[in-house]
C-alpha cells in the first residue's frame, strides 16, 4: 500500500499516474505475467497463498490496505490531488511533465 503511495508521489510519467489513479490503491496481491500466481478461470484475484514453510493458507491481502467507503474516499482524493496535474487528453501523457514544446512548457 505504501508502495502505491509512493509510486504516485514519485511519478513523472502522466502515463504511469494515469494507470495507478484508474486502478486505485491494491487491495489484493497480484503477480502482472500471471504465470507464477494464475487467478483461476472466472475469479477476479487470488485471495490466499499457502506457504511451504508451515503449511498454512493466508490472505493475499495487500498489507495496510484500504477497502469499502475507505477505498472510495482515497480515490477520490488521489484523483483530486494527482489527477489535476494530467493532460486532458489521455493522447498527451507520453510528454514528460514539464517538456518545452514549439511553443514553450507545456
Amino acid at each position: 500500500m505504501d508502495e502505491y503511495s509512493e509510486h504516485l508521489r514519485n511519478s513523472d510519467c502522466a502515463a504511469t499516474t494515469r494507470r495507478l489513479l484508474n486502478a486505485g490503491p491494491p487491495v489484493w496481491m497480484v503477480e502482472k505475467s500471471g504465470q507464477a500466481m494464475p487467478v483461476p478461470e472466472g475469479d477476479t484475484h487470488i485471495s490466499a497463498l499457502w506457504y511451504a514453510s508451515d503449511g498454512q493458507e493466508r490472505p493475499a491481502k495487500v498489507k495496510g490496505c484500504v477497502e469499502g467507503e475507505a477505498r472510495d474516499q482515497m480515490i477520490a482524493e488521489y484523483m483530486a490531488l494527482f489527477g489535476a496535474a494530467l493532460p486532458d487528453d489521455p493522447k498527451d501523457d507520453e510528454q514528460p511533465k514539464g517538456a518545452e514544446g514549439p511553443t514553450g512548457p507545456s
